[in-house]
């Protein structure tokens, strides 16, 4: 669990860092996420953690992401030529 929660620290970071318009709603520290530590409530802490997952889905999958395009729209577009 935790490699897991550092990888999606680094990758929230990262995100942070691209300028992305909206932020997470909940911060990822070494030991809590939000104002909620770890150990105290799994429930809140997962759902937390989730909301945040959506967050940086919803920032990949735009197509600003992948410079306008992405290659396999790109791909699928010159197939149909």
């Amino acid at each position: 669990m935790t490699a897991f929660l550092r990888c999606l620290k680094e990758l929230t970071d990262f995100v942070e860092m691209q300028g992305a318009k909206s932020q997470m709603p909940y911060r990822l520290e070494s030991n809590r996420i939000g104002e909620l530590p770890f150990t105290q409530d799994w429930t809140k802490t997962l759902k937390h953690m989730l909301t945040n997952m959506k967050y940086l889905l919803a920032y990949t999958s735009k197509p600003s992401m992948a410079g306008g395009s992405s290659s396999a729209t790109t791909t699928t577009t010159s197939q149909r030529s």
